[in-house]
């Protein structure tokens, strides 16, 4: 008995012979999607901010504005890909809201198509 339980089998699953493969944070009885809602709830977690990203530095929004403003050919990728070779990790998507908010079109966003 003492062996099945090492390996991860309770007392009542040895007729089942299933073993309890939970990982230990999810050993409260909150399983799934259920147990993340209360698990964010009792943190404090207003309802619905799940996924906030974090704020981009202004070292970084002044980068971006200055790669998208002296190469206005540049798309989002691009940028991505010199500010990577700069050392910093930045996704195409934040590159978009940065310039966005910035009210400077990107190569990406004038490209015709069709």
């Amino acid at each position: 008995m003492m062996a099945a339980r090492l390996a991860g089998w309770t007392a009542r699953d040895h007729t089942n012979a299933v073993p309890d493969l939970r990982p230990p944070d999810r050993l409260d009885g909150a399983a799934g999607t259920c147990g993340r809602i209360e698990r964010r709830r009792a943190a404090g977690a207003a309802p619905g901010s799940g996924g906030a990203t974090a704020p981009v530095s202004t070292e970084i929004a002044a980068l971006i504005e200055r790669l998208a403003t002296e190469n206005n050919s540049w798309g989002y990728k691009r940028i991505q890909g010199e500010l990577l070779k700069l050392g910093h990790r930045v996704s195409a998507s934040t590159i978009r809201r940065v310039l966005k908010a910035l009210k400077i079109l990107c190569r990406s966003n004038t490209r015709l198509r069709g």
